[in-house]
Parts: C-alpha cells; structure tokens; sequence
C-alpha cells in the first residue's frame, strides 16, 4: 500500500532544511570542520510542517523499519548540534568505531544481501551517476555513505527550489529523479541502519548522553524516510536486510568503473 503525500513547492525548503540537518549529523564530526548548525526554531518548525500531514501514519502505509513521523521528536537532532565538537568526535568514534562497523555500518553497500565486489561496485557507480548527472562531486567520501545520500536529497530539494517557479518542466524532471534516488539508494536500507545504530548505542556506555542524542537521530531518520519516501510517492521497502560488512574496498578517483553512467 503506497500513502502519498502532496507537499507542495513551499515545504522544499524545509525539506531541505531537514535532510542537509541530517547529513550533518550523519558524517564524521572531524569531517565537519567549518560548518555552521542549523537554527534550532527553523529545525522544529520544518519538522512539524513537513510531518503534519502523515503524522498519524499506520504502521501498514510505512516500509521496514519505518516509524511514524507524530512518534519522533527532532529534540535530539537539535541538541547534537549544540554539543562540543570534540563530544561529538568521542560518541561518533563509540558508535561507529575506528574501521567500517559491522554492527552498523553507515554506508548502503555493507546492507546488500550479495557480498559480491562487482555487485556493491554497480550500486555505487548508480550512486555515482545520479551525483554526476547533477553536477554533484562527491569524492573523498564514499559515495555510498549516509551523509552523502542525505547532502545529495538535500542538494536535489534545493534545486528543485529554484527551478519551480520558472521552469516547472526541469523541476518535475528533478523530482522523478529525486525518487528514483529514494527508491534506490534510500527507503530500502536506512531504517535497517538506524535500527542498528540504535541498537548499538544500546550496548555502551554513555557518560555525557551525547549518545542518546544520535540514538534519537537514528529514531528521527526513520521517521524521515517514510516522510520524504511518501513526499516522493514511492512505495514502501519490505526487503529484509542486515549488514553484511565485507572486504570490498571501493573505487579511488583513478578508477573508471563509477564512472560509467549506469543503464
């Protein structure tokens, strides 16, 4: 069953707002040198104006791992940004851990049921493609990791912005492929992730709570999906999917293979 939900041009940029919020959240602290937080009133006001209409979602209208967006609270998003960079650095480092997680890894590949090399390689180079068509250069981060996928919505909800009110043609372009994106690099794998990480966080230790925080991050991240995925019209993910961390190593910018556009 797919709940659609018409968001209208004017909650773009709240939706902007919450998945550039997001990705923030989502990359490595130290990789997040010089960004500035987003305003905590313009978070909750986003929040409530983008969620308002499915806030009472049933369970049978949401994907795998999906929650209800009137069960999440964007409290603990606002409150990670306040902390001090180097709490954040800690909690990221206790969450994650020094080397790709095999309890939560924050990368799509690590969740495909094939540990195949040549088969993590084709979604990413998809990944690739869709950044590429868009102008977006995503190298010195995998292109397949949480932060880039929601900078990339992110960057796709702003461009949508600007096109709206004069070229409705290229905008409707730009969502279709916008959903695209969400089917295929976003409804299917991120709520298993979020759970993951919540059930992570569970199992340590937390001094300062600042882990509390990104726990209710991944919480919020699962009610993101099922909003943006029912903005964008696309059908709920029943994929059972875990993390299957392997050796794979992606490409480098000497490599072609993701720069093929995919078919």
């Amino acid at each position: 069953m797919t709940k659609t939900i018409d968001l209208g041009t004017e909650r773009l940029a709240p939706r902007q707002c919450l998945a550039a919020a997001l990705a923030g959240a989502m990359r490595e602290p130290i990789l997040r040198r010089g960004q500035s937080s987003i305003d905590p009133h313009m978070l909750q006001d986003a929040w409530t104006l983008c969620t308002a209409p499915i806030a009472d979602a049933a369970m049978a209208e949401l994907g795998l791992g999906e929650t209800p967006p009137g069960e999440s609270d964007i409290a603990p998003l606002i409150a990670w940004q306040t902390r001090l960079e180097r709490d954040r650095q800690a909690a990221y480092a206790r969450a994650f851990g020094l080397v790709v997680s095999h309890a939560c890894p924050p990368m799509e590949t690590e969740y495909c049921p094939s540990a195949d090399p040549t088969h993590r390689a084709q979604v990413m180079a998809d990944a690739a493609g869709f950044y590429r068509a868009f102008g977006v250069d995503a190298r010195g981060e995998r292109v397949d990791h949480i932060s880039v996928i929601l900078g990339f919505i992110a960057f796709m909800l702003e461009k949508r912005r600007f096109l709206s009110p004069d070229n409705a043609e290229g905008a409707a372009r730009v969502a279709d492929a916008q959903a695209a994106f969400v089917r295929d690099h976003v409804a299917w794998w991120i709520p298993t992730f979020a759970k993951a990480l919540e059930r992570q966080i569970a199992t340590i230790d937390d001094p300062d709570g600042a882990l509390l925080d990104l726990a209710g991050i991944a919480r919020l991240l699962r009610s993101w999906v099922a909003m943006e995925r029912m903005a964008c019209a696309v059908e709920p993910s029943r994929r059972i999917v875990e993390p299957v961390v392997s050796n794979f190593e992606p490409c480098d910018e000497t490599c072609h293979t993701c720069d093929q556009t995919p078919e």
